[in-house]
């Protein structure tokens, strides 16, 4: 037999956000390593606990390659309008950057801002679902 062609083989991953309440910050442990190429199709956001839309009180996470936001979530009124618990919301893509290369460490970035109300998420996972390229 030969190789297995692993083109177009679906795949999730899950990162586990915890509970981050720094600002700006790279959370810690919620990384995914590409030894192959890979393209995302879908990031998915699932929290714990309901953060109600807000323009003073809301909470930001994106998916990072480096510096390039893959995918990103905003809970004010204007953009994604909240996260219900143990819901999953979808995140935005940036579709110039959903093919990453071989070699790449996925990160996810957390940022709040909040008007003496702590907004963090709780018991956070992000799941990304995509598939491996054949090609590195």
């Amino acid at each position: 037999m030969g190789a297995q062609n692993q083109e177009r083989h679906w795949d999730s991953m899950v990162l586990d956000l915890g509970s981050p309440d720094a600002d700006d910050a790279i959370i810690a442990g919620a990384y995914a390593y590409l030894p192959r190429k890979f393209q995302i199709e879908s990031v998915v956001l699932v929290n714990g606990a309901t953060l109600a839309a807000s323009d003073t009180n809301y909470a930001q996470v994106s998916l990072k390659n480096g510096s390039d936001v893959i995918a990103e979530l905003d809970t004010r009124a204007a953009h994604e309008n909240g996260l219900t618990a143990d819901v999953a919301q979808e995140m935005n893509i940036d579709d110039d950057y959903s093919e990453v290369d071989s070699g790449s460490t996925l990160t996810v970035a957390y940022d709040e801002t909040d008007a003496g109300t702590n907004v963090a998420l709780t018991s956070a996972k992000l799941i990304i679902h995509g598939w491996w390229k054949q090609s590195a």
